[in-house]
């Protein structure tokens, strides 16, 4: 791939397209194939491991034919699925045809996944389903560590500030926050005028920093902590369209008594209630009258808080979650 990049940039794209028009190898899996990666690891496999830990379907590509080990391939994200849900949101271009035969390309790969001798880990029940291999999958979920010194209860900010938090540089995170920006925040102004949507995270994408106007939309960028962007804010906004797995950004806000307003793609693989745990909303009107309703209602925000909070401390601590996957590698743990 990096050898790609060196390429002249008219070769460059016309290499990149035609990974599209294989008939049966999507161009994810090719843009990340790598020979000497594959004798790297095959060099490796050769030590004799117990157990192989691979990150990725990508990775995956990797393992040798000959492996005898025992193989978990963690899938963070079904990628058919996630394809799945931006081509729903993008416009219609001329790379569109090549998009869908990418997602069908990627369904089929990875709903023929089970016919390998490996075992798969994916973070919740949804994608387990999606998976389509009950015998060969666990479901380890994401998770979170309490505050060390969190107060009984997190003073609640009566200022209406709205957060997200995020690596600023990752698509669906990009897109959540231009998202909000640009189709919920202008509807919540109508209420509150002095509401404000601060984004906190590292390395903001151009079309994030063009969002900031220093007044209603404040780009922080990367900071050394997120801890006092917490308390500042009155609640934590998951405005995602796309992607899978679970979001460890819901779980992070609920471990700090923040109350939450989450797309249902956002909150996907938790087990949350909205209305108990969270507010949940997909369109910019409902997400703009969830919000609104939030900072309106302080015995909301309160109860929201707690709930959230109660259900990360019984569920889903990373303490919790290391011994489940203790009990895995030792093949203790029951599917």
């Amino acid at each position: 791939m990096q050898r790609d990049l060196c390429l002249p940039r008219p070769i460059y794209w016309a290499k990149h397209k035609l990974r599209y028009l294989h008939p049966a190898v999507p161009a994810l899996m090719q843009r990340f194939r790598s020979v000497e990666c594959e004798a790297l690891v095959a060099q490796l496999c050769s030590q004799g491991f117990d157990l192989v830990w691979v990150e990725s379907i990508v990775s995956m590509q990797m393992l040798p034919g000959s492996l005898r080990a025992r193989v978990i391939v963690d899938l963070p994200d079904l990628e058919h699925r996630s394809l799945r849900w931006q081509l729903r949101l993008w416009k219609i271009h001329h790379m569109t045809p090549l998009h869908w035969l990418e997602f069908l390309k990627l369904r089929r790969l990875e709903r023929t996944l089970h016919a390998l001798p490996y075992e798969f880990a994916v973070c919740s029940e949804i994608d387990k389903k999606a998976l389509g291999a009950d015998g060969h999958v666990w479901v380890i979920p994401n998770g979170t560590d309490l505050p060390p010194r969190t107060p009984a209860v997190l003073e609640d900010n009566r200022d209406p500030i709205l957060l997200f938090v995020g690596s600023m540089f990752y698509g669906p995170n990009v897109d959540a926050v231009r998202f909000f920006a640009q189709r919920v925040l202008p509807l919540i102004r109508h209420e509150i005028p002095d509401v404000k949507f601060l984004i906190v995270g590292r390395d903001p994408a151009p079309s994030v920093w063009q969002l900031h106007d220093g007044k209603s939309v404040i780009v922080a960028g990367t900071v050394p902590e997120v801890i006092g962007y917490l308390r500042c804010a009155a609640a934590v906004v998951v405005p995602i369209r796309f992607g899978g797995g679970t979001r460890i950004k819901v779980l992070e806000a609920m471990a700090y008594r923040k109350p939450v307003v989450s797309t249902s793609v956002g909150a996907e693989g938790l087990d949350v209630q909205s209305g108990k745990h969270l507010l949940l909303a997909d369109s910019p009107g409902d997400f703009a009258e969830a919000c609104t309703l939030l900072l309106k209602d302080g015995s909301l925000r309160q109860r929201l808080s707690e709930e959230g909070f109660q259900l990360v401390s019984d569920h889903y601590q990373w303490v919790m979650i290391e011994r489940m996957v203790r009990d895995i590698v030792l093949g203790a743990a029951e599917r």
